[in-house]
């Protein structure tokens, strides 16, 4: 069977090289002809030479078929594309050259070249047909294109993922633009690993590509900085920066800010957020932040000053705007202009009366309470003020009370105690944040030496409320100090705290702690070590590292802390004293 359908396709393919062999011969005679014409029509010098380069070319491909008639099948299949093409193309060239020239031929010669009407009438269906389909196609690409950049700017991201995907697939080398849409469009519905790998390919680590695609993922490297130890992040973000293109944008300026940050150049950083301010106004409070860092003052009070006159033209033109209203009462604020940034405050509560809004009024209370904690400590009327005016504005802001607990222990005076406790049992009597309201009494009570009502409310609230880290921290803290502790579910409450905020130190401190009582001194080591970088209060992880060195007999770290300890004591006394002396006066 198979070798009869070989014994076929031979003799098809014999049949087809019989009649090229007499369409290219029907083609030699009419470029013959032509050159037999030539001094009739005058033609240009040299075309002679340029019909007798064709002819030889037509006799070589004949002598190539008729010349040995055993060549392979394979050479044969080989052959015929090469042929087919230029025999018709040669035929066209030969019609337009000379249309009239066959007028005086011989009516054999004549006939041959009506051999070649059903090539050129084929080739130029097929010109047609392709001409056709490129544009057909192209048409149909720009169709997706558009319907994929509109999907995306309504934010129906999943039909602009499915568009994007038709045009990529079919088209593999689709031009870049067209693929960052569909990586944005994978970014916006989750799609993280293809998004990925579609920004990979249009921003290479080790070549230069499309720069918007640069700056994205100067982006993402620029979220993984914490500090310039991760050298390879760094390289990496320096790199796609190079690479983002000369035009001159806020994001781009910001990304170069956050570099230098990190590598601690503050002036080249400054340089490049004044930029990304000039640009879009709305930096100007980031920019005043650096000024700060850099311990710039003027620089800070003039990116204030510019941020509040750039607000409050914003608020005339809308003055529903929420972030206008805290930006602008946080730039009054530093501006040491504290009744000015309450009445925005306030003024933004009154229009839009929601509940981020009054989130936010409430934070700004929580704000001016750090403020004046770190200007006058021992004014705490005045910070239980503050607080007071927060929780009126949001009783569910769980920051409040944290503070609120930390204000009764700084506390010295029971009047002040007495206050904050009446404050949360009328707010507890009314139904006000249960759940929040005894965290809070916990602490107070705790603060106040009466550990059986602080357990009691931290038992309540975590009831009420098991999936805030706080409470299930503190309530592992209290349990591992009770007269019995169960130091099991202490670690288990612990352990669900901290997988809501793996690096809190306060969690850890708790942690080391209960490891400290279970009896694994070199596993709490490890603890406290980890937090001595981020907690706040240094002085109380070194003295408990003394002790747990010298509990292994190793006096030398213990020394080492200790030593530690006492100095971060002394340091901690002299701010205190000097922030109780205020600030110097230069004297003549």
């Amino acid at each position: 069977m198979f070798r009869f359908a070989y014994q076929i396709l031979t003799s098809a393919l014999q049949r087809g090289s019989d009649f090229l062999i007499e369409q290219l011969q029907a083609l030699s005679d009419i470029l013959e002809g032509f050159l037999q014409l030539e001094c009739s029509f005058r033609l240009m010098d040299g075309s002679a030479g340029f019909f007798h380069g064709v002819s030889d070319v037509c006799e070589w491909f004949l002598i190539s078929l008729q010349g040995d008639i055993d060549r392979p099948l394979w050479l044969k299949i080989v052959m015929l594309p090469i042929l087919v093409p230029y025999w018709m193309g040669s035929t066209i060239l030969a019609v337009l050259s000379h249309p009239f020239s066959f007028m005086d031929l011989e009516t054999s010669r004549l006939s041959n070249f009506y051999w070649g009407i059903p090539s050129i009438v084929a080739m130029a269906l097929t010109l047609a047909t392709g001409i056709h389909a490129s544009t057909t196609a192209k048409s149909i690409d720009d169709r997706y294109r558009n319907s994929m950049i509109k999907a995306m700017a309504i934010g129906n991201f999943e039909l602009a993922k499915i568009l994007g995907g038709r045009l990529v697939s079919d088209r593999p080398r689709v031009d870049p633009e067209t693929r960052f849409y569909y990586a944005l469009a994978l970014q916006k519905t989750g799609d993280m690993q293809r998004y990925q790998a579609v920004l990979a390919s249009l921003a290479p680590s080790d070549a230069p590509g499309y720069a918007p695609a640069h700056q994205m993922r100067a982006m993402i490297f620029a979220e993984q900085l914490k500090d310039g130890s991760n050298k390879a992040v760094l390289k990496q973000l320096r790199w796609h920066l190079d690479n983002s293109g000369s035009e001159l944008s806020a994001d781009v300026e910001r990304l170069w800010t956050a570099y230098y940050v990190t590598i601690g150049q503050l002036e080249e950083a400054l340089e490049h957020l004044e930029n990304a301010a000039k640009i879009e106004p709305r930096n100007l409070i980031s920019l005043a932040n650096l000024y700060a860092k850099a311990k710039n003052k003027s620089g800070e009070n003039r990116a204030l000053r510019a941020a509040e006159t750039y607000l409050e033209r914003r608020l005339k033109d809308d003055p529903l705007s929420h972030d206008d209203h805290i930006q602008l009462a946080i730039a009054q604020a530093r501006l040491d202009k504290p009744d000015l940034a309450e009445e925005t405050v306030l003024r933004g509560v009154k229009l839009l009366n929601d509940a981020r809004m009054r989130r936010s009024a409430a934070a700004f209370y929580v704000l001016k309470y750090d403020v004046s904690v770190n200007e006058n400590p021992a004014d705490v009327a005045l910070q239980f003020g503050y607080l007071e005016k927060a929780l009126k504005q949001d009783s569910y802001f769980g920051e409040i009370y944290e503070r609120m607990i930390l204000l009764c222990e700084r506390s010295r005076s029971n009047n002040e105690r007495e206050n904050i406790l009446e404050l949360f049992k009328s707010m507890l009597a009314a139904g006000k944040s249960v759940a929040l309201t005894h965290f809070a009494l916990s602490g107070v009570y705790h603060t106040l030496g009466d550990n059986s009502k602080a357990q009691f409310h931290l038992d309540q609230s975590y009831r009420m409320d098991p999936n805030y880290p706080l409470v299930t921290n503190n309530l592992a803290w209290m349990i591992a100090h009770s007269d019995q502790p169960d130091l099991t579910r202490a670690y288990s409450l612990v352990e669900k705290a901290l997988s809501a905020k793996p690096s809190e130190p306060k969690f850890r401190d708790t942690l080391a702690t209960i490891l400290i009582k279970q009896g694994k001194t070199h596993e709490a080591i490890a603890e406290f070590e980890a937090i001595l970088s981020s907690t706040s209060d240094e002085v109380s992880i070194h003295r408990k590292l003394v002790e747990l060195y010298q509990k292994l007999d190793r006096q030398d770290m213990a020394k080492i802390h200790l030593e530690k300890a006492n100095g971060f004591a002394k340091k901690v006394s002299y701010e205190v004293e000097m922030r109780k002396r205020g600030p110097t006066r230069a004297t003549n």
